[in-house]
């Protein structure tokens, strides 16, 4: 348990927003190698 509210607002912030950030990293990382790998499949 965080001792003062700072630390504890941070663990809320980082709670908050990691899960949102990995999915917009996952979707972005999805996107590109779609797009690189789309290109190279057409042509075989």
């Amino acid at each position: 348990m965080p001792l003062d509210h700072a630390e504890a607002c941070g663990y809320c912030v980082l709670l908050a927003h990691v899960p949102g950030l990995l999915f917009a990293l996952a979707l972005f990382v999805a996107m590109l190698l779609r797009r690189i790998r789309l290109p190279f499949l057409a042509r075989y």
